[in-house]
This record gives structure tokens, sequence and C-alpha cells, in this order.
């Protein structure tokens, strides 16, 4: 075999292997992007409504009516929480008029409050309603579900710092002891 022969099948070879090489790589890349694990639908967090038909395993009857009463409670909630918001906003801006007013501030301030009284009452009647479909062997998990979420909201709050005092000196326990004696 002369040499002109060997390489007229060597370069359609090799030509054949570098295609075949890169097709190979560029399908195991294209493979690599497109499996990423998918993002989570909305925000990302939970949906707290099936979080707690999961927890409390409620039936289907049970499951339809909650989701019912979920979305109930959503609409009267998400009115409060836009209308709080909206004040809040309005006294953070009455802080930055010359004079500040605190009169206007102060009738805010008791807007929000009465607002935000509204708000946790509705959320006492959404559980409420939710412990009246419950049969009685749900009831403790869902208290349970209750005060755990209520302990998660409070350790989210950052804890609150004393004012700096110009000294070094610890601050004053001025709590009253109990009497000596072990009365």
């Amino acid at each position: 075999m002369s040499s002109d022969q060997r390489y007229r099948f060597v370069i359609p070879l090799v030509v054949i292997l570098v295609v075949l090489n890169i097709g190979s790589l560029g399908f195991l890349w294209y493979g690599h992007l497109n499996n990423r694990p998918p993002k989570p639908e909305g925000d990302g967090k939970p949906n707290p409504e099936e979080f707690l038909i999961q927890q409390l395993q409620l039936n289907t009857e049970q499951a339809q009516i909650f989701r019912t009463l979920r979305a109930q409670h959503m609409r009267e909630t998400d009115s409060l929480r836009r209308e709080i918001q909206h004040l809040k906003v309005h006294l953070m801006e009455g802080l930055f008029m010359i004079p500040p007013d605190t009169v206007h501030a102060r009738v805010l301030s008791d807007t929000i409050g009465k607002l935000q009284a509204d708000f946790e009452l509705s959320v006492y009647r959404h559980f409420s309603d939710l412990k009246q479909i419950c049969q009685t062997e749900q009831h403790s998990k869902l208290k349970r579900l209750i005060f755990e979420a209520l302990n998660k909201a409070d350790q989210a709050q950052p804890p609150q710092q004393e004012p700096r005092r110009g000294d070094d000196k610890p601050p004053q326990d001025n709590r009253p002891r109990p009497p000596a004696g072990g009365e």
C-alpha cells in the first residue's frame, strides 16, 4: 500500500473522529446545562396551605374546606396588610417633615395598632375554623404547628439591645429580689 492510499483512508477517518468528539462534548455540555435542578415555583417558599394539609393529614373533604377557608382568610388579611403597610409609609414620611407632626404620628400609629389587632383576630378566627374541621387526634398536631411557627417568628426577631452607656459598667439589675430565708 502506498503512502497516498494510506492518507486517503486516514485523513477522512481522523476528520470523522474529530467531528464525533466535538459532537459528544457538545451533547454532554448541553445535557449538563439542562440537568440543573428546577427552580421552585413562586418565591421559593413552601406553600403553607399544602404544608398544613400534609402535616395535619387532612382527608379530602377537610382539605377542600380548609382551602376555601384559607382563600377567604387571605382575601381578608391581604387588604389589612396593604393598609397597615400604607400607613407605616405615611408614618415614616412624617418623620422627615419640618417640624415632625407628632400628633399625626400618634393618630397613624393608633390606626396601625387597631388594624394590627384586626389582623391578629382574623388569624385567630382562621385557626379556630381550621380546628373546627379537624378531628380530635389532629388537634395536638395543630397546636404543635402553631406554637412552632410562633417560636420561629420570635426567633427571627433580632435581639433588643440596650442603648450604649458612656461608661463600661454593666447594666444594673433592678428587679426585686426574693426575700432571704426561703419564705
